[in-house]
Protein backbone atom coordinates (compact mmCIF):
# COMPACT_ATOMS: atom_id res chain seq x y z
CA UNK A 1 0.00 0.00 0.00
CA UNK A 2 0.98 3.63 -0.95
CA UNK A 3 -0.12 6.90 0.71
CA UNK A 4 1.89 9.98 -0.87
CA UNK A 5 1.01 13.30 0.65
CA UNK A 6 1.84 16.49 -1.60
CA UNK A 7 2.15 19.98 -0.41
CA UNK A 8 3.02 23.24 -1.52
CA UNK A 9 2.05 26.74 -0.28
CA UNK A 10 -0.98 26.80 -2.34
CA UNK A 11 -2.41 23.33 -2.16
CA UNK A 12 -2.61 19.85 -0.61
CA UNK A 13 -3.25 16.47 -2.05
CA UNK A 14 -3.10 13.01 -1.07
CA UNK A 15 -3.29 9.79 -2.81
CA UNK A 16 -3.43 6.21 -2.42
CA UNK A 17 -1.77 3.36 -4.61
CA UNK A 18 -1.21 5.57 -7.54
CA UNK A 19 0.15 4.11 -10.97
CA UNK A 20 3.20 6.00 -10.56
CA UNK A 21 5.35 8.70 -8.43
CA UNK A 22 6.51 11.75 -9.91
CA UNK A 23 9.16 13.69 -8.74
CA UNK A 24 7.82 16.83 -6.45
CA UNK A 25 8.17 20.20 -8.49
CA UNK A 26 10.32 23.25 -6.95
CA UNK A 27 7.50 24.19 -5.04
CA UNK A 28 6.00 21.34 -3.86
CA UNK A 29 7.13 18.69 -0.53
CA UNK A 30 6.10 15.35 -0.84
CA UNK A 31 5.85 12.47 1.72
CA UNK A 32 5.50 8.89 0.87
CA UNK A 33 4.48 5.98 2.69
CA UNK A 34 4.89 2.09 2.07
CA UNK A 35 2.87 0.24 4.43
CA UNK A 36 3.51 -3.63 3.56
CA UNK A 37 5.00 -2.76 0.03
CA UNK A 38 5.45 -5.00 -2.55
CA UNK A 39 7.99 -5.29 -5.73
CA UNK A 40 6.00 -3.39 -8.04
CA UNK A 41 5.64 -0.73 -4.97
CA UNK A 42 9.13 0.07 -5.30
CA UNK A 43 9.50 0.02 -8.81
CA UNK A 44 7.59 3.32 -8.93
CA UNK A 45 10.43 4.65 -7.09
CA UNK A 46 12.67 4.57 -9.78
CA UNK A 47 13.25 8.21 -10.68
CA UNK A 48 14.28 8.68 -6.86
CA UNK A 49 17.17 6.80 -7.93
CA UNK A 50 17.70 5.14 -4.76
CA UNK A 51 20.95 3.34 -5.14
CA UNK A 52 19.80 -0.82 -4.75
CA UNK A 53 21.68 -1.80 -1.39
CA UNK A 54 19.07 1.13 0.24
CA UNK A 55 16.51 -0.64 -1.46
CA UNK A 56 17.78 -3.91 -0.28
CA UNK A 57 17.49 -2.68 3.08
CA UNK A 58 14.04 -1.07 2.60
CA UNK A 59 12.85 -4.49 1.73
CA UNK A 60 13.91 -6.32 4.44
CA UNK A 61 12.35 -6.44 8.06
CA UNK A 62 15.01 -7.27 9.82
CA UNK A 63 17.42 -4.27 8.73
CA UNK A 64 19.48 -3.23 11.30
CA UNK A 65 19.73 0.34 12.81
CA UNK A 66 21.66 1.93 10.64
CA UNK A 67 22.69 5.45 9.23
CA UNK A 68 23.69 6.24 5.21
CA UNK A 69 24.28 9.23 3.81
CA UNK A 70 24.28 9.38 -0.44
CA UNK A 71 24.68 12.09 -2.61
CA UNK A 72 21.09 12.10 -2.96
CA UNK A 73 19.35 11.47 0.05
CA UNK A 74 19.97 10.43 3.76
CA UNK A 75 19.12 6.66 4.40
CA UNK A 76 17.96 6.03 8.24
CA UNK A 77 16.59 2.65 9.54
CA UNK A 78 15.17 2.58 13.13
CA UNK A 79 13.19 0.02 14.99
CA UNK A 80 10.32 1.54 16.91
CA UNK A 81 8.01 0.68 19.97
CA UNK A 82 4.77 -0.06 19.99
CA UNK A 83 3.70 0.06 23.91
CA UNK A 84 1.12 -3.02 24.53
CA UNK A 85 -0.70 -4.97 27.72
CA UNK A 86 1.88 -7.57 27.96
CA UNK A 87 5.42 -4.86 27.13
CA UNK A 88 5.69 -3.71 24.11
CA UNK A 89 5.84 -4.98 20.24
CA UNK A 90 8.88 -3.86 17.80
CA UNK A 91 8.87 -2.91 14.36
CA UNK A 92 11.36 -1.39 12.03
CA UNK A 93 11.19 1.88 10.29
CA UNK A 94 13.04 2.96 6.71
CA UNK A 95 13.32 6.72 6.20
CA UNK A 96 14.86 7.96 2.50
CA UNK A 97 15.20 11.72 3.32
CA UNK A 98 16.03 14.10 0.75
CA UNK A 99 15.52 18.07 -0.08
CA UNK A 100 11.98 17.66 -1.24
CA UNK A 101 11.10 14.55 -0.17
CA UNK A 102 10.88 11.63 2.07
CA UNK A 103 10.49 8.34 1.64
CA UNK A 104 8.68 6.42 4.73
CA UNK A 105 8.51 2.18 4.46
CA UNK A 106 7.10 0.29 7.54
CA UNK A 107 5.81 -2.91 7.68
CA UNK A 108 3.18 -3.99 9.92
CA UNK A 109 0.29 -1.87 12.22
CA UNK A 110 2.35 0.71 14.21
CA UNK A 111 1.06 3.83 16.15
CA UNK A 112 3.67 6.18 14.96
CA UNK A 113 2.62 6.24 12.01
CA UNK A 114 -0.81 5.50 11.06
CA UNK A 115 -1.35 7.87 13.86
CA UNK A 116 0.36 10.28 12.24
CA UNK A 117 -1.82 9.44 8.47
CA UNK A 118 -5.15 9.96 10.50
CA UNK A 119 -4.34 13.95 10.74
CA UNK A 120 -3.99 15.16 7.51
CA UNK A 121 -4.48 18.70 8.80
CA UNK A 122 -0.99 18.27 10.38
CA UNK A 123 0.86 16.67 7.96
CA UNK A 124 -0.50 19.40 5.36
CA UNK A 125 1.31 21.61 8.08
CA UNK A 126 4.45 20.34 8.66
CA UNK A 127 4.83 19.48 4.98
CA UNK A 128 4.10 23.16 3.98
CA UNK A 129 7.25 24.00 6.13
CA UNK A 130 9.51 20.85 5.05
CA UNK A 131 10.01 17.21 4.83
CA UNK A 132 12.43 17.61 7.83
CA UNK A 133 9.45 18.84 9.75
CA UNK A 134 7.58 15.33 9.16
CA UNK A 135 11.19 13.59 9.64
CA UNK A 136 10.43 15.26 13.20
CA UNK A 137 7.02 14.28 14.03
CA UNK A 138 7.88 10.76 13.22
CA UNK A 139 11.25 10.51 15.34
CA UNK A 140 9.40 12.75 18.36
CA UNK A 141 6.75 10.22 18.07
CA UNK A 142 9.31 7.53 18.18
CA UNK A 143 10.67 8.65 21.15
CA UNK A 144 7.80 9.56 23.27
CA UNK A 145 7.01 5.64 22.42
CA UNK A 146 10.56 4.60 24.72
CA UNK A 147 9.47 6.99 27.60
CA UNK A 148 5.96 5.39 27.73
CA UNK A 149 7.36 2.22 28.16
CA UNK A 150 10.04 3.39 30.44
CA UNK A 151 7.31 4.96 32.65
CA UNK A 152 5.45 1.71 32.83
CA UNK A 153 9.16 -0.09 33.22
CA UNK A 154 9.10 1.98 36.98
CA UNK A 155 5.74 0.59 37.64
CA UNK A 156 5.74 -3.42 36.84
CA UNK A 157 9.42 -2.46 38.97
CA UNK A 158 7.29 -1.75 41.86
CA UNK A 159 4.94 -4.38 41.68
CA UNK A 160 7.60 -7.08 41.85
CA UNK A 161 9.63 -5.72 44.47
CA UNK A 162 5.90 -5.34 46.88
CA UNK A 163 5.49 -9.03 45.47
CA UNK A 164 9.08 -10.18 46.36
CA UNK A 165 9.18 -8.77 49.95
CA UNK A 166 5.34 -10.29 50.50
CA UNK A 167 6.14 -13.09 49.01
CA UNK A 168 9.69 -13.82 47.42
CA UNK A 169 8.38 -16.90 45.28
CA UNK A 170 10.27 -18.85 43.12
CA UNK A 171 7.53 -17.33 40.22
CA UNK A 172 8.50 -13.71 41.31
CA UNK A 173 11.98 -14.29 40.51
CA UNK A 174 11.21 -15.62 37.31
CA UNK A 175 8.91 -12.28 36.54
CA UNK A 176 11.93 -10.66 37.42
CA UNK A 177 14.30 -11.88 35.14
CA UNK A 178 11.33 -11.67 32.16
CA UNK A 179 11.61 -8.09 32.89
CA UNK A 180 14.94 -7.48 32.62
CA UNK A 181 15.47 -9.23 29.85
CA UNK A 182 12.17 -6.61 28.52
CA UNK A 183 14.21 -3.53 29.56
CA UNK A 184 17.65 -4.80 28.43
CA UNK A 185 16.30 -5.43 24.50
CA UNK A 186 14.36 -1.86 25.37
CA UNK A 187 17.74 -0.15 26.06
CA UNK A 188 19.60 -1.67 23.52
CA UNK A 189 17.19 -0.45 20.95
CA UNK A 190 17.14 2.96 22.29
CA UNK A 191 21.00 3.03 22.42
CA UNK A 192 21.06 2.59 18.59
CA UNK A 193 18.29 4.92 17.68
CA UNK A 194 20.08 7.55 20.16
CA UNK A 195 23.37 7.15 17.64
CA UNK A 196 20.89 8.05 14.94
CA UNK A 197 19.99 11.06 16.59
CA UNK A 198 23.12 12.39 17.17
CA UNK A 199 24.15 11.76 13.35
CA UNK A 200 21.10 13.53 12.46
CA UNK A 201 22.07 16.48 15.09
CA UNK A 202 25.23 17.40 13.42
CA UNK A 203 25.38 20.95 11.92
CA UNK A 204 25.35 21.28 8.59
CA UNK A 205 23.69 17.57 8.13
CA UNK A 206 22.40 16.77 4.66
CA UNK A 207 18.59 17.79 4.23
CA UNK A 208 17.96 19.20 7.82
CA UNK A 209 18.00 23.04 8.30
CA UNK A 210 19.78 24.51 10.49
CA UNK A 211 16.79 26.32 12.39
CA UNK A 212 15.69 22.76 12.87
CA UNK A 213 18.50 21.03 14.52
CA UNK A 214 17.52 22.25 18.29
CA UNK A 215 14.46 20.07 17.88
CA UNK A 216 16.11 17.29 16.68
CA UNK A 217 18.85 17.53 20.19
CA UNK A 218 16.00 18.34 21.95
CA UNK A 219 15.00 14.71 20.63
CA UNK A 220 18.22 13.50 21.75
CA UNK A 221 18.23 14.82 24.93
CA UNK A 222 14.89 12.46 25.27
CA UNK A 223 15.92 9.28 24.09
CA UNK A 224 19.08 9.64 26.46
CA UNK A 225 17.01 10.48 29.49
CA UNK A 226 15.40 7.42 28.81
CA UNK A 227 18.64 5.14 28.20
CA UNK A 228 20.10 6.67 31.70
CA UNK A 229 16.35 5.72 33.20
CA UNK A 230 16.48 2.38 31.77
CA UNK A 231 20.15 1.60 33.26
CA UNK A 232 19.00 2.77 36.36
CA UNK A 233 15.88 0.25 36.31
CA UNK A 234 18.33 -2.45 35.59
CA UNK A 235 20.90 -1.66 39.04
CA UNK A 236 17.51 -1.53 40.91
CA UNK A 237 16.56 -5.27 39.31
CA UNK A 238 19.69 -6.26 40.02
CA UNK A 239 19.48 -5.18 43.95
CA UNK A 240 16.17 -6.61 44.16
CA UNK A 241 17.53 -9.61 42.66
CA UNK A 242 20.24 -9.57 45.79
CA UNK A 243 17.60 -8.37 47.92
CA UNK A 244 15.39 -11.74 46.89
CA UNK A 245 18.53 -14.27 47.48
CA UNK A 246 19.08 -12.11 50.82
CA UNK A 247 15.04 -13.13 52.05
CA UNK A 248 15.81 -16.72 50.33
CA UNK A 249 18.76 -17.09 52.84
CA UNK A 250 17.16 -16.37 55.75
CA UNK A 251 14.21 -17.91 55.26
CA UNK A 252 16.33 -21.06 55.00
CA UNK A 253 18.70 -19.67 58.22
CA UNK A 254 15.24 -20.19 59.95
CA UNK A 255 13.96 -23.24 58.72
CA UNK A 256 17.44 -24.77 60.05
CA UNK A 257 16.88 -22.93 63.08
CA UNK A 258 14.15 -24.60 64.08
CA UNK A 259 15.58 -27.92 62.76
CA UNK A 260 18.49 -27.62 65.16
CA UNK A 261 16.64 -26.57 68.23
CA UNK A 262 14.21 -29.72 67.64
CA UNK A 263 17.52 -31.85 66.95
CA UNK A 264 18.97 -29.89 70.44
CA UNK A 265 15.75 -30.33 72.59
CA UNK A 266 15.61 -33.90 71.31
CA UNK A 267 19.39 -35.47 72.70
CA UNK A 268 18.42 -35.56 76.20
CA UNK A 269 15.18 -37.48 75.56
CA UNK A 270 17.11 -40.08 73.50
CA UNK A 271 19.84 -40.71 75.73
CA UNK A 272 17.04 -40.73 78.57
CA UNK A 273 14.87 -43.62 76.06
CA UNK A 274 18.04 -45.59 74.99
CA UNK A 275 19.26 -45.62 79.02
CA UNK A 276 15.95 -47.35 80.23
CA UNK A 277 15.30 -49.10 76.94
CA UNK A 278 19.07 -51.42 77.28
CA UNK A 279 18.37 -55.16 78.26
CA UNK A 280 20.79 -55.07 80.40
CA UNK A 281 21.54 -55.02 84.63
CA UNK A 282 22.52 -50.95 84.73
CA UNK A 283 24.43 -49.74 88.43
CA UNK A 284 22.18 -49.88 91.01
CA UNK A 285 19.04 -51.42 88.72
CA UNK A 286 18.53 -54.51 91.44
CA UNK A 287 19.28 -51.73 94.54
CA UNK A 288 16.46 -50.31 96.03
CA UNK A 289 18.31 -46.86 95.85
CA UNK A 290 17.91 -47.79 92.05
CA UNK A 291 14.58 -45.61 92.20
CA UNK A 292 16.75 -42.75 93.73
CA UNK A 293 19.69 -43.03 91.06
CA UNK A 294 16.85 -42.72 88.01
CA UNK A 295 15.21 -39.77 89.52
CA UNK A 296 18.35 -37.88 90.03
CA UNK A 297 18.86 -38.48 86.16
CA UNK A 298 15.72 -37.12 84.83
CA UNK A 299 15.85 -33.91 86.70
CA UNK A 300 19.71 -33.44 86.00
CA UNK A 301 18.17 -33.86 82.09
CA UNK A 302 15.21 -31.57 83.43
CA UNK A 303 17.74 -28.68 84.63
CA UNK A 304 19.56 -29.16 81.27
CA UNK A 305 17.26 -28.47 79.35
CA UNK A 306 16.01 -25.44 81.10
CA UNK A 307 19.67 -24.03 81.16
CA UNK A 308 19.75 -25.05 77.47
CA UNK A 309 16.38 -22.94 76.55
CA UNK A 310 17.62 -19.88 78.95
CA UNK A 311 20.77 -19.81 76.81
CA UNK A 312 19.10 -20.30 73.08
CA UNK A 313 16.46 -17.26 74.69
CA UNK A 314 19.31 -15.22 75.68
CA UNK A 315 21.24 -15.56 72.52
CA UNK A 316 18.05 -14.52 70.67
CA UNK A 317 17.96 -17.95 68.83
CA UNK A 318 14.08 -18.77 69.67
Amino acid sequence: MIQIFVASKTSFHSYVNPRKIDLPKINERIWIVLKNPTAADFDKLKLYNIHKLTLEDLKSKRTKIKYEEFTTYTYFSQHGLTPTKEGYKEFPIHNVDGSRFLITVHYNNNDIIDGLILRPDLIKELLIKGVDYILHKLLDRLVDNFVIIKDKSFIVLENLEKQIFASSSQKNLMDLFEHERKILKVKQLASANEEICIKLTRTGVKDIRSDLLPYFKDIHDHISKVEESLEYILTQINNLRDNFMAITSNKINNIMKILTLFTVFLLPLTFVTSYFGMNINLPLSLSDNMLYANGIIIISFIVMLILMWSFFKKKDLI
